[in-house]
């Protein structure tokens, strides 16, 4: 199994389990497409027939720099790769933009499932649970990943500050793993 989504395997296929037989599922941070094509094969699986929608901009900052060499950056080879990867699943529908600018494209109350995992910096992290809260159904569900204490700090903190906003209490939102989550 692939190490970029062995991490949170075991909360995407939780979140499988919660949601309904015909859930929709946005992911926001789609980098290669690992994570969403696990999702559509274990909701398969599971005879449960998912829609899912993934946002990215498939372009290069601090965190993923590394990852290609820049010539590959110039070529498009994430965007490439990720298209590569959905090419066969019907289910999965993609927009390419910068994500907070992307959900304004979404009607509010409209997925059952959002999973926040693009950038990790304070400010990206923020404008993205700030933008997309509005586009869980209610009862649905919102998360996250990378919440792990002193890894992505600007993250935490970002996660902390809208749940105490939203809630009252910077611990509102739960911990499953590496994951957050709260129900709407």
């Amino acid at each position: 199994m692939n190490n970029e989504i062995t991490g949170f395997k075991n909360f995407y296929d939780h979140m499988i389990d919660q949601l309904d037989t015909k859930s929709s599922w946005l992911e926001v941070g789609a980098w290669l497409g690992n994570s969403i094509t696990y999702a559509a094969n274990e909701s398969k699986k599971k005879n449960k027939h998912f829609n899912f929608t993934v946002v990215d901009q498939w372009k290069k900052y601090d965190e993923l720099a590394n990852f290609f060499s820049i010539e590959e950056w110039n070529n498009d080879l994430p965007y490439q790769t990720f298209l590569e990867n959905i090419k066969s699943y019907d289910n999965i529908n993609y927009r390419r933009g910068i994500s907070w600018e992307v959900a304004e494209s979404f009607n509010d109350n409209s997925f059952d499932f959002i999973f926040i995992d693009g950038a990790h910096d304070y400010d990206s992290v923020y404008k993205d649970i700030r933008a997309y809260w509005p586009k869980v159904k209610l009862g649905g569900w919102f998360a996250g990943d990378d919440f792990r204490k002193g890894d992505f700090p600007g993250l935490e903190k970002a996660v902390r500050e809208w749940s105490e906003e939203i809630f009252g209490s910077r611990k509102a939102v739960q911990r499953f793993g590496r994951c957050w989550m709260i129900r709407k």
